[in-house]
């Protein structure tokens, strides 16, 4: 799924992809989808865990692992939701 519309506001200074996936896949998906991000010319701003942030041309990226059950009960147990979120930034960062 993607969209570059959030409570019924077109946006398009943001995308949002998600993907839900076994969660073996995704443990496996994050850091192929860094590295392909940075052969693409994105610039790791920050890693911590299931989250990745990268930056290009005044884009920010985010890239995020998340298991289901518990605190997410639409995924379901031993999947994962990954999720790219892109924004572009105000001014001259990036």
């Amino acid at each position: 799924m993607t969209t570059s519309e959030r409570n019924g506001v077109k946006s398009p200074g943001m995308v949002d992809w998600i993907a839900v996936v076994k969660t073996a896949e995704a443990e496996q998906a994050l850091p192929k989808m860094g590295a392909e991000l940075e052969r693409a010319g994105w610039k790791p701003a920050q890693v911590e865990g299931n989250v990745l942030t990268y930056r290009k041309s005044g884009w920010s990226l985010l890239a995020s692992s998340l298991p289901g059950g518990g605190d997410m009960p639409r995924v379901p147990e031993g999947s994962s939701m990954i999720q790219l979120s892109a924004h572009q930034l105000d001014g001259d960062e990036g």
